[in-house]
């Protein structure tokens, strides 16, 4: 049951209190409470269909002094799910599932991801980060704690296609030390989803304010994130274990090693001869098995 305390809750409590209207502006919130966090009243009376004298008007049947009350309730639920501990996480896991058919739910849960990012995400961001990975002198790519994995995977596969890609990966000095050289001429992709690690805020951060281009991969508009760059590729990453998914993060950066594999191999050959000297050498380390 919803509590009173969220704006589910008060939505769910005073239901029979509700015009028509408001019932159109309660079905846009209750479809997502981030609505509520990040739109301004008009925008959701145009959601609506209705004026913007109405959402404040529902805020007011709901007990709440006006709009910014109840923006600041569905604000804090947000963020208090997003900052849910693993404990929580685990709690809620098990409270939902079975081993019935486990592998099922959690694969559907997965293409729903997928649904929801590929529709979310936005083209003229990743447009414009592949055009800055393909030109730019140097790529950075940060990460902490799981979303070090991301980093580590992205950036063994830009390395075959490209020349100076660093990960930043939580090492505190390392990554620090990475930075040095940083400039207006390099990019710098960071991934970071909840709970949000404080390393990769800061070096973002210090990479911004040394001019290198910034993009960021999350999973909300409430994200700290976007209060770094305004360059944002959202996914989601809802879960049924007690990590976020990470399926739709991986879907993206096999995204971004091809489109970038794609414009590097416009430019006269040099990825070609990249990826064959590299072979060479694989062949003479025999670096992986063949049938003798």
């Amino acid at each position: 049951m919803a509590s009173q305390n969220s704006l589910n809750g008060l939505i769910a409590a005073n239901a029979d209190n509700l015009t028509g209207a408001e019932r159109r502006v309660a079905d846009v919130l209750l479809k997502s409470e981030e609505v509520a966090a990040l739109y301004t009243a008009g925008e959701i009376a145009q959601m609506a269909g209705t004026s913007d004298s109405t959402v404040i008007r529902l805020a007011r049947t709901l007990g709440l002094s006006g709009y910014l009350e109840m923006q600041r309730l569905a604000r804090r639920k947000v963020i208090e799910e997003l900052h849910s501990r693993t404990s929580d996480r685990l709690h809620a896991a098990g409270a939902t599932l079975s081993n019935s058919d486990l592998i099922g739910r959690v694969f559907a849960k997965d293409v729903s991801n997928l649904d929801i990012s590929a529709k979310n995400l936005s083209r003229a961001v990743f447009s414009d980060l592949i055009s800055q990975m393909v030109s730019a002198r140097r790529v950075y790519i940060v990460g902490s704690r799981t979303a070090s994995s991301s980093v580590s995977l992205l950036a063994f596969c830009l390395r075959l296609l490209r020349e100076d890609v660093r990960a930043l990966t939580g090492q505190l000095e390392e990554d620090f030390d990475k930075l040095l050289e940083a400039g207006p001429e390099d990019v710098m992709l960071g991934f970071s989803m909840a709970r949000y690690a404080s390393h990769t805020l800061s070096v973002m951060q210090i990479a911004g304010s040394k001019g290198v281009s910034l993009f960021g991969v999350t999973d909300s508009m409430i994200s700290p994130v976007n209060g770094i760059t305004s360059k944002i590729l959202l996914l989601s990453n809802d879960s049924l274990s007690v990590t976020p998914s990470p399926t739709a993060v991986v879907a993206l950066i096999h995204a971004i090693v091809a489109a970038v594999g794609v414009e590097l191999s416009e430019d006269g050959g040099a990825v070609e001869a990249r990826l064959g000297e590299l072979e060479e050498m694989y062949d003479l380390t025999d670096m992986y098995w063949r049938e003798k």
